[in-house]
């Protein structure tokens, strides 16, 4: 009876560890299906597999490719397995500069292309992706300038920046609905997409994204709540867009040289655009309205003709609607004006007064830059900042009248640049 009991707890125990040595297979086993974020340590490099195909081994027994021993080969198909362990991931710089390289597969179970993986394979065509991939990194297909099409997409969670720049045909590329971020200059200059649809779950899309995309003609923006900055600059055949009501901000030079928009509809949820947005548009310079009022009271545009100007009613921010304005002697600046934006005013040559009344509250920086003949400027006690270079090159600045007290002046936050103004004759209320 002893013998049998002995034999049962060395049974129950054998057991026990067959269960523990078999959860930590299946973990072990699970763990390419971690999200990419997980760093694995590096067991082995470069080594060589028996159909040809170098790779990296990670300790959680998968491999990413980092290269192939066939160089002249113009078809490719990146594999599930090499050596039995699974392929999550395309090495980073692994077919960079490949010139014969043509067409490329990519099995089921890869995870990432990493960075550079295939930058400046100038001969690629085409590229199918497994369902399973995720994430491309920064330059992963950059200066492919062969490259027309990308086929399956629909596990795309991210675009990294430059992902595709200057891939010049490339026009068969779908955004899936799950894709969350559009890195910096991912498409920059992809001449032949004409259409975008933007997912309506995307969270980031990076500056110039698809700047120079000069077929680029429809464009949907999905739910994105800023323009950035650059994000269709010189896409020349954009002639109309709607913002969606959940625009909020417009990014500098986000249309400049568009050469053919003229209609450009901007909610009243926009409350702030930044510096050249419109610059060699027809949407401003043919535009015939003294005063182009848009968003949440952004004045971006004035094509009077008058010397003497009222800011109207409603105006909440003055963009750069004067900047070099040759005509402009005086102006008044009304009280629902919380913000004069950067180059509002600059290089107005004839600008001699400004009156600011009310609730401005910050001169940006160069708001006011090489008006050199101007000499007084009333201030608001509202005012808080004044930006750098705010007041450079203003030489005949000589008389600051400000609404507040001398100590409440001494407590507005002036920027770098602006000796001229420091150096002019303060009177206070």
């Amino acid at each position: 009876m002893k013998n049998i009991s002995v034999l049962r707890r060395r049974t129950l125990a054998a057991t026990a560890l067959a269960v523990v040595v078999l959860l930590a297979m299946v973990l072990l086993s699970s763990c390419d299906m971690m999200s990419d974020d997980v760093q694995y340590a590096v067991v082995s490099e470069n080594i060589l597999s028996a159909d040809g195909f170098y790779y990296t081994l990670y300790e959680n027994r998968t491999a990413a490719i980092t290269g192939y021993n066939d160089t002249a080969a113009c078809v490719l198909t990146i594999p599930e397995k090499v050596d039995s362990y699974k392929v999550v991931e395309i090495g980073e710089g692994a077919f960079i500069q490949n010139e014969n390289l043509r067409y490329v597969a990519i099995s089921e179970g890869v995870r990432k292309i990493s960075d550079n993986a295939f930058q400046r394979c100038k001969a690629l065509v085409r590229v199918d992706l497994a369902t399973t991939v995720q994430s491309l990194g920064r330059s992963a297909f950059d200066s492919c300038y062969a490259l027309t099409e990308v086929n399956g997409t629909s596990g795309l969670v991210s675009v990294g920046d430059a992902a595709f720049y200057q891939c010049r045909l490339l026009s068969g590329f779908t955004l899936p609905e799950g894709l969350k971020s559009i890195g910096k200059e991912a498409f920059f200059g992809c001449e032949a997409i004409v259409t975008l649809t933007l997912p309506e779950k995307l969270e980031f899309i990076g500056e110039l994204a698809y700047a120079r995309c000069t077929r680029l003609s429809v464009v949907r923006l999905g739910g994105i709540t800023a323009i950035p900055e650059g994000l269709f600059e010189k896409c020349i055949m954009l002639s109309d867009i709607v913002l969606p009501s959940a625009i909020t901000s417009i990014g500098t030079r986000a249309f400049r040289g568009c050469e053919t928009l003229r209609n450009l509809e901007i909610g009243k949820n926009v409350a702030s655009i930044g510096e050249s947005v419109f610059d060699d548009t027809p949407f401003i310079t043919e535009c015939k309205e003294e005063f182009l009022i848009v968003g949440d009271g952004i004045l971006i545009y004035y094509g009077g003709e008058a010397s003497d100007v009222t800011i109207p009613a409603g105006v909440k921010t003055i963009g750069e609607a004067f900047y070099a304005n040759e005509r402009l002697q005086f102006v008044t600046i009304g009280a629902d004006v919380k913000t004069i934006s950067a180059y509002a005013f600059g290089a107005c040559p004839s600008l001699s007064r400004v009156t600011i009344e009310g609730s401005v509250e910050t001169i940006a920086e160069n708001a006011f830059s090489n008006c050199d003949v101007l000499r007084f400027i009333s201030l608001p006690k509202s005012l808080k900042t004044i930006g750098d270079n705010a007041f450079k090159g203003c030489v005949r600045l000589s008389s600051i009248e400000y609404a507040g007290s001398a100590n409440a002046f001494s407590k507005i936050t002036i920027g770098k640049g602006n000796d001229y103004f420091k150096s002019a004759e303060v009177s206070c209320r």
